[in-house]
């Protein structure tokens, strides 16, 4: 072989080699395991079911991630638990719980009423990262504002889980307040960090669990209370999923959602973008500055955590590990 063509040759070969580094790789965090997470109350919606069968058919071929095991033991293939209101928080830790005993790398948090395409868990773990990115939720959409239509129904406007810690300017007499602002727009198709979303569609890492239970054991709390619902800034309980979300970025976790993992909440309708730009939601006027991460508003620690845990929950004293 020529110089020349000894040169082209390691030429051709350096291309080669900086083109694979820049393909993506088809099957995202390859050799992981995901463990699917749902509370329920005995009934699934239709595009839960349909969506759930959809993405194990699909995952047997790209990446291999779903149903990594018979299931009988528990391995983490499946995690679920009956719950709603009070329990809904003591149904999610017990399923955290349950993964976390399991062999399992990653818990997708999916509710029984929410459906997506079967390529959505390879979306979010093309973006999820350990460290850099644990907590990533898909783009999901609630009822809220809800008024009587004086015809014996409820009319309810539509919201994203998308909210961003904000502070709101005294007014009329009232004074300054942290608030969780409902961003009322968004750019399709990117990930974007959020100051708290929903658990209807979220894919969480073990090591965030683990970071939270050290934390919460160093306050001489219980390590397992992830989804224990606490007061926000204003005094009132916040929701499970807010809860879990202020925990993690009290230990410096970073919650994303994927702006292009899309998906339906069924209600009395299902609900997805078309129908949100249908009758978007409008926030009130309001003096409203959004605050960047290092601003946003840390725990109080609760020193009766434990009693009001065995107080809240359904199996009394056992919740406190008593």
């Amino acid at each position: 072989m020529t110089s020349d063509s000894a040169a082209q040759a390691a030429k051709n070969g350096l291309v080669e080699a900086l083109s694979a580094s820049l393909t993506p790789d088809p099957f995202p965090r390859s050799g992981e395991q995901v463990c699917i997470g749902y509370p329920h109350l005995d009934t699934f919606g239709a595009n839960f079911v349909d969506s759930v069968l959809r993405m194990i058919a699909y995952d047997k071929t790209h990446g291999n991630h779903l149903m990594h095991s018979s299931g009988l033991r528990n391995t983490g293939a499946l995690s679920a638990a009956w719950g709603r209101s009070i329990e809904l928080s003591h149904a999610r830790n017990t399923i955290a719980a349950a993964f976390m005993a399991s062999d399992a790398d990653w818990l997708l948090w999916w509710d029984s009423d929410i459906g997506c395409e079967p390529d959505a868990l390879e979306k979010l773990l093309a973006v999820a990262h350990p460290d850099t990115a644990p907590i990533v939720g898909g783009l999901a959409f609630i009822e809220n504002e809800y008024s009587h239509d004086f015809m014996g129904g409820l009319r309810a406007r539509l919201a994203p889980t998308l909210y961003d810690w904000s502070w709101m300017e005294p007014n009329n007499g009232m004074p300054g307040a942290y608030k969780l602002a409902t961003r009322a727009d968004w750019v399709p198709g990117e990930v974007t960090r959020v100051g708290a979303t929903g658990t209807g569609f979220m894919l969480t890492h073990r090591s965030v669990y683990e970071k939270i239970s050290e934390w919460l054991m160093d306050q001489h709390a219980p390590g397992h209370i992830w989804f224990e619902r606490i007061p926000g800034p204003d005094g009132e309980l916040c929701g499970e999923d807010i809860s879990f979300c202020m925990r993690a970025h009290q230990v410096g976790l970073p919650v994303f959602v994927h702006t292009g993992v899309g998906t339906t909440h069924q209600k009395t309708v299902w609900y997805g973008a078309p129908e949100y730009r249908g009758k978007p939601f409008t926030p009130p006027p309001a003096t409203v500055r959004v605050l960047p991460p290092d601003e946003w508003p840390k725990l109080m620690i609760n020193p009766n955590t434990v009693g009001d845990a065995e107080r809240n929950s359904p199996i009394g004293r056992k919740q406190g590990g008593a």
